[in-house]
């Protein structure tokens, strides 16, 4: 979903936000969201396309809060969603149903997920990209599955659109005449984004005829071939995703403690010894969570 001014940024400048600040001749650009430094990312790491990750939208956990009018089929495709998720990647979800959604000393709105139903349509889910602040809405259509619903929390993740990339003339060929005009917006180039290797393999690339008006392919490979969106994350989605998150517990407390298993930016899992390591270091060298500090999160 675009707002109208991210629409007019687009137009201009091939990007929906502001264009991060210019770096400093011979330095990195990349800000790291867990440890806020500067890191190294290498041009040609194959790893999905997203959000710069020094615009700040990053989530430690991904904060949602179910919305009364997601029926209970929705929300069993939601559950589903998540454990897709956090089985193969360290993003966590923070259910934060029914608790409080503005900071009662200070009076701003935490930032968190709204899933909702999509009353205007069955067959439509989406999903703002990235943490934008405050509610924002992920809308669900009724008849949409597991797989699509997982792509819109990637989107909440900060996940672009595969077909989206600044490149993607060099794989795939676009046929906007065939598109439906609301959607000509979720198939324009965007040049500000963090990409790898174009992956077909994507859960963030839509199908040769999604969104098609008249039958005809939207979409096509190079050599005239059509492709389909895929309903399982990708080995390059996963990568993306490992790299620029960690598996937080949710604590009550300011102790960062990771879960069991731990990805690399590679998709390897840490040894203990390395997830141990790790934690230490986010946690000013130490290694043990305090007692009691956990807290309730149910999907």
């Amino acid at each position: 979903m675009l707002s109208e001014e991210q629409v007019n940024l687009l137009d201009e400048t091939g990007g929906i936000y502001p264009a991060p600040a210019p770096a400093v001749p011979g330095d990195s650009i990349m800000v790291s969201p867990v440890a806020g430094t500067k890191v190294v990312y290498p041009a040609n790491t194959k790893r999905a396309v997203g959000r710069h990750p020094n615009e700040n939208v990053f989530w430690s956990m991904v904060r949602y809060v179910i919305d009364p009018s997601l029926t209970a089929s929705e929300k069993n495709v939601l559950r589903s969603a998540i454990q897709h998720i956090e089985s193969r990647t360290n993003v966590r979800f923070y259910n934060a149903t029914g608790q409080p959604t503005m900071d009662s000393t200070y009076g701003f709105a935490y930032p968190y997920v709204n899933v909702q139903n999509n009353a205007e349509s069955a067959f439509v889910s989406n999903s703002y990209v990235g943490r934008i602040g405050g509610r924002q809405n992920l809308n669900i259509g009724s008849a949409c599955g597991v797989g699509v619903v997982v792509h819109e929390l990637c989107h909440a993740c900060a996940m672009y659109h595969e077909h989206c990339r600044y490149d993607r003339d060099n794989y795939i060929t676009v046929n906007t005449n065939n598109i439906e005009d609301k959607a000509l917006s979720d198939v324009r180039k965007i040049t500000s984004n963090i990409r790898g290797a174009f992956d077909f393999n994507s859960i963030m690339i839509y199908g040769s005829y999604t969104f098609s008006k008249n039958g005809q392919p939207t979409m096509l490979k190079k050599d005239g071939s059509t492709f389909y969106q895929n309903d399982v994350l990708s080995d390059l989605d996963r990568a993306w995703l490992n790299y620029f998150y960690l598996p937080y517990i949710a604590r009550s407390d300011v102790y960062r403690e990771l879960d069991d298993v731990v990805y690399d930016g590679n998709n390897n899992i840490l040894t203990e010894a390395q997830r141990i390591e790790l934690q230490a270091a986010l946690n000013n060298g130490n290694p043990t969570p305090p007692s009691g500090g956990r807290i309730p999160n149910v999907h």
